[in-house]
Formats: C-alpha cells, structure tokens, sequence
C-alpha cells in the first residue's frame, strides 16, 4: 500500500524526481519507504508532518535550504522536530512498518 510522506531535508533525488524544499509531498510504499530512509533521505510520514502544524504557505516561503526570509522561531522549532522524526524512523525502521500497517487496518 502506498503512503503519503513529507521531504523534510535539504535535498535529494528519488527514481528522477528531485526533492529540494521542505514539505514537498511523496508516495512510496512499504519497500521505497525503508530503502529512502535507510539511505538517509529524510522524510516523514505525512500525518506526523501535519501534526506539527506547519501551513503549506510556510514551507512555501520558508522551506528551501538557505531560503530567505528568515523564518520565525516557530518554523524553525517545527523543522527540527520534523528532522528528529526522520532520524528517528532512519534509526528504527520497525516505526515505518507500524504506519504502514495502521493505514491499512483503518
């Protein structure tokens, strides 16, 4: 089954399509999922994206590597939880069996 996850790195590029701004949205399943963060690409499931309330407006302005203006504290706060959230599934890939498996229970 295919699920929603969130790019919340720097950069990447995934079977051609780059991923260069936070928030950017992808699909993989279960397999994809575990090669891309096994491979150190951070990404999160969507839920947990949106569970830290980042607006779609302010990953538009704020969420290129380098971008300006300067986000607000609030941004930053959310972007180092969403990054620690990556680490953390990178580190255990056990939790992205868990959301696979709920999306399909539900």
């Amino acid at each position: 089954m295919v699920k929603d996850y969130r790019f919340v790195g720097l950069e990447c590029s995934i079977g051609g399509r780059q991923y260069d701004r936070f928030g950017m949205r992808a699909q993989f399943d279960l397999s994809l999922a575990q090669d891309v963060l096994s491979g150190g690409a951070c990404f999160i499931p969507d839920s947990d994206y949106l569970a830290l309330g980042i607006s779609d407006a302010d990953a538009q302005r704020y969420g290129y590597a380098g971008g300006f203006p300067e986000p607000p504290q609030t941004f930053r706060n959310a972007r180092a939880a969403a990054q620690a959230r990556a680490r953390e599934l990178m580190s255990d890939i056990t939790l992205l069996h868990a959301y696979h498996d709920a999306a399909q229970q539900a």
